[in-house]
């Protein structure tokens, strides 16, 4: 009787031991919320954001299909360019991105646009971006940048220009697989910073591919997540209906931010063809996961501030809003956040 109790006993802590604990659940605390006053504009809808030098930078794809720049205030400071087809103008704007007291503007047909600070039209240069929007980051040198061309129909994914607009050097193959089944609907991921690393991802698997500087690949890390459903692609995928259907039936890969030491992330989930839902994942330095919780219903994850907070974007009736946030871990007993992570 003595051995068949410590037997038991020695299985219930084996058993303990191979029983992983639940994630953190943490919560998102708002710290400022800002309402754009974009004027006559209609509501925007941001294909490309970056909060930079205190100021908030927007390519709209809403009816105004054109860029902005407010103030920490949410005043409208400038609009850069405008739709048409002269100098610095555009069919539909795409990633845009400031750096070096210059921005930068896709613009479509292989062209980004350059302005001033104050958003005044400077020059255009030849990019290899076929698709748009494309996501930007910065290069090795002062003006110079990485920007990406998601497209089955390019070669290479990420390009790398410099202060000049001289295209310098071109790498990171497309992904084939992902492209002839989904194209029509994302961009295939997008680049950040990490330190002395340029860091890839693409939207329908959770790795993020490291490289170096002058375009050598380092490394590749799979993210691990219990929330990540990745892509069959044993599915049919034939038309709109089968390419809807195949949308709802994995997880996107939406975005990933540099986060004080390690990284945000970003998971797409769709209840029906309108309307999704965000499960935002935090990681440390080492890649490890370290929490998680739901952006709150109509947010968008958009940026990270200097200081470390998550920069959401809403759109509501006829307001346009950015509100703040601080994550931190501790967890959320009776929140929204609590609430909806048990998806």
């Amino acid at each position: 009787m003595k051995w068949c109790v410590i037997l038991m006993l020695a299985v219930g802590i084996s058993g303990c031991k191979n029983t992983q604990s639940p994630d953190p659940i943490w919560q998102m605390t708002e710290v400022k919320r800002v309402k754009l006053q974009t004027g006559e504009k209609d509501v925007l809808m941001p294909t490309s954001f970056q909060f930079a030098d205190g100021k908030f930078f927007i390519s709209d794809l809403a009816l105004g299909r054109q860029a902005f720049c407010f103030d920490l205030a949410g005043n409208l400071l400038n609009e850069i360019g405008s739709t048409g087809q002269g100098p610095g103008e555009y069919a539909l704007a795409g990633g845009i991105f400031y750096a070096d007291g210059v921005i930068r503007l896709g613009a479509g047909n292989k062209t980004q646009h350059i302005y001033s600070s104050d958003g005044v039209y400077q020059k255009s240069v030849a990019v290899p971006n076929l698709k748009e929007p494309s996501s930007f980051c910065q290069g090795p040198k002062t003006g110079e940048i990485f920007g990406t061309s998601y497209s089955r129909y390019v070669g290479k994914t990420i390009y790398h220009v410099d202060a000049e607009g001289t295209l310098v050097d071109q790498f990171s193959p497309p992904d084939d697989q992902y492209g002839h089944v989904f194209d029509n609907y994302f961009p295939q991921g997008g680049i950040f910073r990490w330190d002395h690393e340029l860091v890839q991802f693409f939207n329908h698997r959770y790795e993020l591919i490291f490289w170096s500087l002058d375009g050598k690949e380092k490394r590749r890390v799979t993210l691990k997540s219990r929330k990540y459903v990745p892509p069959d692609y044993s599915q049919v995928v034939s038309g709109i209906r089968d390419e809807q259907n195949f949308r709802k039936s994995f997880s996107l890969f939406a975005s990933a931010f540099r986060w004080n030491d390690g990284l945000v992330t970003v998971l797409r989930n769709w209840d029906d063809l309108r309307n999704h839902y965000d499960i935002i994942e935090f990681w440390d330095r080492d890649l490890n996961q370290i929490g998680r919780t739901e952006a709150y219903s109509g947010e968008e994850l958009v940026d990270i501030s200097a200081k470390g907070e998550l920069i959401f974007f809403k759109a509501d009736d006829d307001i346009s809003s950015i509100i703040f946030r601080i994550a931190s871990s501790h967890s959320a007993q009776n929140g929204k956040s609590a609430k909806h992570i048990s998806r």
